[in-house]
């Protein structure tokens, strides 16, 4: 081999590295926006089994404090209670107001922050974007779902 052709190689397998990097990154915040799509649906259709997705105790939504509630119940009964009751009332929220999952658009990552990810989707019919905020940290939790 020529000693030309090493430093090529070594061009290309940084290409190389530097291509698998970048679709190894956007896969990673796809995740996220997927991660919180299924997070809205599950609450939108009152589906109990995205409460194991949900940061119950730092959890903020649409303006209310709801980790302060949960962590002021004492028994893990209530505090199951609680999310099952939290899921449902949701739904019938968005339902009563007239919310439909196909009226969210441009789903994106809009930022990264130290320690979490903030994904963002406009409603088209509401002219405003519902912001959440994801725990970078395994396991992915939401922490905040609020209007912006």
């Amino acid at each position: 081999m020529e000693q030309r052709e090493l430093p090529v190689m070594g061009s290309v397998m940084v290409v190389i590295l530097a291509l698998a990097a970048w679709l190894l990154v956007g896969r990673l915040f796809k995740s996220d926006v997927v991660f919180c799509r299924g997070i809205l649906q599950g609450l939108a259709e009152g589906n109990v089994s995205v409460a194991s997705q949900i940061d119950w105790e730092r959890l903020k939504a649409v303006g209310v404090d709801v980790g302060a509630t949960y962590r002021s119940l004492t028994t893990s009964q209530d505090q199951q209670r609680y999310q099952r009751m939290f899921v449902q009332k949701f739904a019938e929220g968005f339902r009563q107001a007239g919310g439909r999952l196909a009226a969210f658009r441009e789903w994106r990552v809009h930022a990264r922050e130290d320690d979490r990810m903030i994904v963002a989707a406009d409603d088209e019919t509401k002219q405003k974007t519902l912001v959440f905020s994801v725990s970078a940290t395994r396991p992915k939790k939401l922490e905040a779902i609020q209007w912006q």
